[in-house]
């Protein structure tokens, strides 16, 4: 290197930690599909003018990019994603492997970091918060910010645009990303890479209100040539400098990395109970927390140490289950909410006798599943995974492993709508939403007397045969009228509360740093905010899983959740105590908590802007529509408008609910025969009174999505309640039989007994819609 400042800190560094931001000379020594090396900017300017005559006069690549991003978005975006996608790289990359790594912020969008992580030399892998959110304790995650967008998140767009640059800085939702940035060059060693520091917006927001970069020594900076103005600019800014290529600075990490005795990270060999401790349940020793068992009703949390005591009643799937696992095949096991699915899991966890190495998972994304199977060596395990489709390629990559047999659990209707991803895989289905009338009288036999009704037996017991619908009937009712006293006393404390208890519901823990953003530094030291935390008292638990349960002592103390799910759940859904509160709880979090914050997004968001939810917060359209719109500057999938346009057509907002859902199937990619379904039923419901012709219209939307989608069966219940009110609208329709027919042949197909894409709830549902339809033959 010609130029290398303070390089005995640099060499610490990379052995402790360091963050990475990387521009485009970060990736020069990688190649895209044709071969060619991936451009820097003036270089990427040429080949665009190459390609699209139209900005051949052009001089700057922004405003290039936004003319082209204007007249041609989809040619230019497929030109993009092409030459950015990584074929190739140089195997210096992979020395990246042997450091240790903190974070990784980039402002390029090719997929170069996920192809060197892919290799087979570390158990580390990238989290891209901007899509997932944080990782829940998860030490081999490493934080990875794509600034201007990515190539493998095709739907979220790019920044090249004037337009697309001067925003990235001054919205709300991106600013934070940036924050986040800028506490990390505070305190903590960052080299910049390949980036051009004549980009003043990360300059800005480094140096920003609050920031302490000047007093952290550890940041250098590698400059591809030694300009004697950038170097004093940059000096005066208090940067270390290192001049020389990307090549250079990887062949310098090379030999370190030969230097050093110590690989950081070794692909394990065996079954090393280190290396797995993670997946492994908590001992019965003197460590393990006892709880009251009126907690189990109460709420509603399975805890270890009622399953060591054997103090839950098992049920007979327990032994259907049990039964399964021994001919070695993968099952997953589906039921409703509060059918005693994670009870279960804990259960067979605990009891279940086998010689191969027995783990358990929660909510897994692809990567962690990667990252298990690297660990697991070939060797075999048993292993169990609650809320299993949270990312399904992750329970697709275990039911294609020889060497892993999987038991997975997860709630009905998400297992209806990924059924069709599954398919083609090998497993059993168990669904466990009904139990026998000789599990429900052992169960009202296990009810602690004091929380029991004197009358409790079985007698509406079979009308709903479900653990829900049991103990609805047996249990004496909760009042949750203690929320208002506790706002009355600490309305901070009692804010945090419902908080947690939001996020708790959508299935995630909430980390310190949620309740740091919501909270807000303007108003509160860190102190404050855990005086707060702590006068929550016994409400929440400091978590270390997710199964609602705290046994196992937290190795990190910033994670926070409810006393169990479900008890999250009822309050948010059940008490209209607390609405007013609720809704100023759940403003304030869309506004300050920023998506990379809120651990494991990807499945946070699928309950948190749920249509029926925020009908009942926000019964004021006006603070319903701000809601969704604050929504939208952080997370502008097709899936939040969807739910913004239920949320607007339950109101009897038609219009707004079109205006919503057509955005929706503008940015659909991924989800589109369910935006469609979603556009048709509202297609259908405004004009049945006013058309017939158009209230045929949307039914033939509905048809096609019967028809063509492969998730087809979930289609199949709206599309035949839509035709009986089609047929009670106009009864002498000429399209009547035409539609009767098809309503019949959708019902046909989902009652099949050979059809496993459906649970039982669904298929009384269909049950019913047909004895309905066969009244107008």
């Amino acid at each position: 290197m010609k130029i290398f400042e303070y390089e005995n800190m640099f060499k610490q560094s990379l052995k402790d930690g360091i963050a990475l931001f990387c521009g485009a000379g970060f990736s020069v020594e990688s190649k895209d599909k044709s071969g060619k090396k991936l451009p820097v900017g003036t270089q990427l300017l040429s080949e665009l003018k190459d390609g699209f005559p139209d900005i051949s006069a052009y001089t700057n690549l922004p405003r290039a990019c936004t003319k082209l991003e204007k007249s041609g978005k989809e040619m230019f975006y497929n030109y993009l994603e092409n030459r950015f996608e990584i074929a190739d790289y140089n195997v210096l990359y992979n020395e990246l492997l042997k450091i240790k790594i903190n974070s990784i912020y980039t402002t390029n969008i090719d997929d170069l970091f996920f192809k060197i992580y892919d290799n087979d030399q570390t158990l580390y892998y990238l989290n891209d918060c901007s899509i997932k959110g944080r990782e829940f304790d998860e030490k081999f995650a490493i934080p990875y910010y794509a600034l201007h967008g990515c190539i493998r998140a095709k739907n979220r767009g790019y920044v090249f645009g004037v337009t697309e640059i001067a925003s990235a800085f001054s919205e709300r939702s991106k600013e934070d990303a940036w924050r986040n940035l800028t506490k990390e060059v505070s305190n903590k060693p960052v080299l910049f890479w390949g980036w051009n520091f004549s980009d003043s917006g990360p300059i800005e927001a480094m140096y920003g209100e609050g920031s302490n970069i000047d007093n952290n020594i550890y940041r250098w900076v590698l400059l591809y040539e030694e300009n004697e103005e950038i170097i004093d600019f940059l000096h005066t800014l208090k940067f270390n400098i290192i001049v020389g290529s990307t090549l250079e600075l990887l062949e310098y990490i090379k030999k370190y990395n030969d230097e050093q005795k110590d690989v950081i990270v070794e692909k394990p060999k065996g079954n090393n109970s280190q290396l797995f401790k993670q997946y492994v349940i908590p001992a019965n020793d003197d460590s393990l927390v006892s709880y009251r068992f009126e907690e189990y009703f109460t709420k509603s949390s399975p805890r270890w140490s009622y399953v060591y005591l054997h103090q839950i009643y098992k049920t007979v799937h327990y032994k259907n289950i049990v039964d399964l696992i021994s001919t070695k095949k993968d099952i997953i096991v589906i039921g409703i909410r509060s059918s005693g699915k994670t009870t279960l899991m804990m259960q067979l966890l605990v009891d279940y006798q086998t010689s191969m190495m027995k783990h358990y998972m929660v909510s897994p994304s692809l990567e962690q599943v990667n990252n298990y199977l690297k660990k697991l060596n070939c060797n075999r395990s048993l292993i169990f995974v609650d809320d299993c489709l949270r990312d399904t390629e992750a329970m697709i990559r275990l039911l294609d492993s020889k060497n892993v047999q999987v038991i997975g659990f997860e709630r009905d209707f998400n297992y209806e709508g990924q059924y069709h991803r599954l398919k083609n895989h090998q497993f059993e289905l168990i669904e466990v939403t009904e139990i026998c009338k000789e599990d429900a009288q052992g169960i009202i036999e296990s009810i602690p007397r004091n929380l029991k009704k004197r009358n409790a037996s079985t007698r509406k017991f079979e009308k709903d045969p479900t653990i829900l619908n049991l103990l609805a009937c047996n249990l004496k009712p909760v009042s949750f009228n203690f929320i208002r006293d506790f706002y009355n006393k600490d309305n901070v404390s009692a804010k945090l509360f419902l908080m947690i208890c939001y996020v708790h519901s959508c299935g995630v823990p909430c980390s310190f740093d949620m309740v740091y953003s919501f909270l807000g530094d303007e108003n509160y030291n860190w102190q404050e905010m855990l005086e707060a935390v702590d006068k929550v008292g016994g409400l929440i638990n400091e978590c270390s899983d997710l199964f609602g349960s705290s046994d196992i002592m937290a190795q990190f103390e910033d994670y926070y959740q409810c006393r169990s799910r479900i008890l999250a759940e009822n309050i948010i859904t059940k008490s209209s105590k607390v609405d007013k509160y609720l809704k100023e709880v759940i403003k304030d979090f869309a506004e300050s908590v920023p998506v990379y914050k809120i651990c494991n997004y990807d499945k946070f968001k699928r309950s948190a802007y749920d249509a029926n939810l925020i009908s009942q917060v926000f019964k004021d359209i006006t603070e319903g529509e701000e809601f969704y719109l604050l929504c939208a500057k952080k997370d502008g999938s097709e899936y939040l408008h969807q739910q913004a346009a239920l949320y607007f057509f339950k109101a009897g907002q038609h219009k707004k609910a079109f205006e919503w859902i057509d955005r929706a199937r503008n940015i659909a990619h991924y989800n589109r025969f369910t935006v469609d379904s979603t556009y048709a039923q509202i297609y259908f419901e405004v004009n049945l009174t006013a058309s017939e012709t158009e209230t045929y219209n949307a039914l033939r939307i509905l048809e096609k999505c019967c028809r063509d989608d492969k998730r087809r069966s979930i289609h199949f219940l709206i599309y035949a309640q839509s035709v009986i009110k089609f047929c009670n609208q106009y009864g002498q329709s000429d399209n009547r039989e035409y539609l009767l027919s098809n309503a019949l042949e959708f019902l046909e197909e989902g009652l099949s007994e050979t059809n496993k894409s459906l649970s039982n709830k669904m298929k009384w549902k269909l049950k019913d819609a047909r004895k309905e339809l066969k009244c107008f033959l």
